[in-house]
């Protein structure tokens, strides 16, 4: 599993579990917030101002209306006004938690020299007293907000430790505030580096949850594709064979040679009718597939052109129809010559069915400033904006009769417009009503 361990596993899958509709910024990404900091965001808020309640009631019972009672009073005030907008969403929980945050730090430095002049002032359980408060809110901040958090409050602690060196006047050990730097320091680093971890393990279950929900489109889609081709073959296809069976009881059935060569000549088009089905189908059925196995090799764009063309050449001429190459000498790209091979033939095939007789089909290749440009360019009856339109919507089979009732299975262009996409090409076309469709497609230049 890429080397994943099971402690990372299981972190995951808790993470993921934990995932809500909020986010923050990590990395130039919105990622999100967990779901259970959210759901805690408001009792945490409430323990915070109860517990400086009860210290605002300890510091009125042993001081009475002391500066140490104001400073709590304040702090509550700070941190009320700050949750009351968040309630009514005028600010993020960042902004609330941040408020808190520097408002209970700033208040218990600030009145430092107070306390120093207090008497029976115990500094050391003070201390220690504000440095793990410091470093409880140092983690809170700097894990659940912003890694900046961690470097801001070590500043504001190394400050405060400055001016407790001052105030003390060498009666606390040198050492001990040595000591408790570097505590802080390390303390601060762990919380950077947790911080690191918990918005990496973000970071890969969001890029996770984008490959799985890309996996289940694909997934439906494949299923969707399915059900189509099932409908397809459950309607579409029996339909030659139906009219073979009435055609040949029909022909049993009569004496006059006319008639029986009318039939005969309508078997051959149910024919060749269900042949080209089958072929659009198996086409249609490849380009589905997810596991189709294709290579791009470099290939000269003449030899597939020509020989796409003889193979059309004869269909042409049922209808009189003159198709014209001016493909640039030497042109060359990167391609499938199977996949080309079927994009250039259902796209001269269209242009043969919606062409008029005895009209011309140009078939035109150039080497443009970033892209191998190819089209296929006839003047027959075009399509409409409204056709056009459908004619590339996923689960809309759009598919109309030929200039002499030629029929359609719906699927060609569609067909061709994934399989130039599975070459790094680009299709589109342009189309008037009355006056012609030129096809046009993009491929990158061959390689040196």
């Amino acid at each position: 599993m890429n080397n994943i361990s099971r402690t990372e596993i299981i972190l995951r899958v808790i993470f993921v579990r934990l995932m809500d509709n909020n986010s923050i910024t990590y990395r130039g990404e919105q990622l999100e917030w967990p779901a259970v900091y959210l759901k805690m965001f408001s009792p945490m808020m409430i323990v915070v101002l109860i517990t400086i309640g009860v210290d605002a009631w300890v510091e009125y019972s042993t001081g009475g209306l002391s500066p140490f009672f104001y400073k709590d009073l304040v702090t509550i005030g700070i941190i009320a006004f700050a949750y009351v907008l968040f309630l009514f969403k005028k600010i993020h929980k960042t902004m609330a938690i941040n408020v808190t945050v520097y408002s209970i730090v700033i208040g218990i430095m600030a009145l430092l020299p107070f306390r120093l002049d207090v008497e029976d002032f115990h500094f050391e359980s003070y201390f220690l007293k504000v440095e793990i408060v410091l470093v409880i809110l140092t983690y809170a901040i700097g894990i659940l907000v912003n890694p900046w958090h961690i470097l801001y409050l070590l500043i504001l602690n190394l400050v405060f430790i400055a001016f407790c060196i001052y105030g003390m006047q060498g009666e606390y050990p040198i050492a001990k505030f040595i000591f408790y730097i570097m505590l802080m320091t390390c303390t601060s680093l762990l919380g950077y580096k947790l911080n690191r971890i918990f918005f990496d393990l973000n970071h890969q279950v969001s890029a996770a949850n984008a490959l799985i929900q890309s996996q289940n489109e694909d997934l439906k889609r494949t299923i969707a594709a399915k059900d189509q081709l099932f409908e397809i073959l459950g309607h579409d296809l029996k339909a030659p064979f139906f009219h073979l069976s009435a055609l040949l009881t029909l022909s049993d059935h009569t004496e006059d040679p006319e008639k029986k060569k009318e039939y005969k000549q309508m078997m051959k088009d149910a024919i060749k009718e269900g042949d080209q089905l089958v072929a659009s189908i198996l086409d249609w059925v490849d380009v589905q597939s997810t596991y189709m196995n294709f290579e791009l090799h470099e290939g000269s764009v003449n030899e597939i052109v020509a020989d796409t063309v003889l193979s059309e050449q004869i269909r042409a001429k049922l209808k009189d129809i003159q198709i014209e190459t001016d493909i640039e000498p030497e042109l060359r790209m990167q391609m499938d010559s199977q996949m080309m091979a079927t994009v250039l033939r259902n796209i001269i095939c269209n242009a043969v069915k919606y062409s008029h007789r005895n009209s011309t089909i140009q078939v035109v290749g150039k080497k443009g400033p970033d892209h191998i440009i190819l089209q296929v360019i006839d003047k027959g009856i075009g399509m409409s904006e409204e056709i056009k339109n459908e004619l590339f919507m996923y689960g809309k089979i759009s598919t109309r009769v030929g200039t002499e009732q030629e029929s359609g299975s719906g699927f060609g262009l569609n067909i061709c417009k994934k399989m130039v996409e599975n070459q790094n090409g680009t299709m589109d076309l342009q189309s008037v009503t009355g006056k012609g469709t030129t096809v046009t497609m993009r491929f990158p230049h061959a390689h040196g």
